[in-house]
């Protein structure tokens, strides 16, 4: 048979596959909810209602540097794909690519919001870590992808995307420092404290 017809074709997304991708697994999403019209896409109680506007997808590998006598974790190189639907000015859209790495890696590795006894312990800008231009991957170090599957009732086939490339950043990083040294982080931000008391129980728990 032939590798689209492995594939349901759905009112909100099309193809599961884009044109030229390769078949790695098959996966199926479907709204929990009896009420929708499989044809039109719009709820059996409300004509004009549909659940959601679109589904958009991104996926990120990270290749990073541990420095694992401060704890220090440096991104040293980023690839960025997205899927947008229909890029109607891929320039832009590679700069919101940019722009939304920088606040998934601020998420990974500094920013937390701190509460003590109610109120925020660290509400300015002095205490609450947020990373600056300074702080960012180099241009040459991040690459940019743009996967389009086109987006039927959006504007020229678009879609929105740029939220969705901040969510796979800080597991692509958590992966990377799994893969750099053995170290399995789960509670964000992966600042330089939680790194060394991870080493330091990997180092413990070899030593027992």
């Amino acid at each position: 048979m032939r590798v689209k017809d492995l594939f349901r074709t759905v009112f909100f997304t099309g193809s599961f596959l884009p044109t030229g991708g390769e078949l790695l697994g098959k996966a199926t999403f479907t709204v929990p909810s009896s009420k929708i019209d499989p044809e039109t896409g719009h709820a059996a109680n409300d004509g004009m209602r549909k659940i959601f506007s679109f589904c958009t997808r991104a996926a990120q590998a990270v290749e990073v540097a541990v420095n694992i006598e401060t704890g220090q974790v440096k991104l040293e190189k980023i690839a960025i794909a997205n899927d947008l639907g229909k890029a109607i000015n891929p320039m832009s859209c590679e700069g919101q690519m940019h722009a939304a790495i920088s606040m998934g890696l601020g998420q990974a590795i500094s920013e937390e919001l701190q509460i003590s006894e109610g109120s925020v312990a660290n509400g300015d800008f002095s205490s609450y870590r947020f990373l600056t231009a300074k702080d960012a991957p180099s241009n040459d170090h991040v690459s940019t992808h743009i996967v389009e599957i086109p987006q039927f009732d959006g504007p020229y086939k678009a879609k929105g995307f740029s939220e969705a490339t901040t969510s796979p950043t800080a597991p692509a990083i958590a992966n990377a420092i799994f893969d750099a040294v053995g170290l399995r982080l789960r509670h964000m931000p992966m600042t330089p404290e939680r790194v060394l008391e991870g080493l330091d129980r990997l180092t413990s728990a070899d030593r027992d």
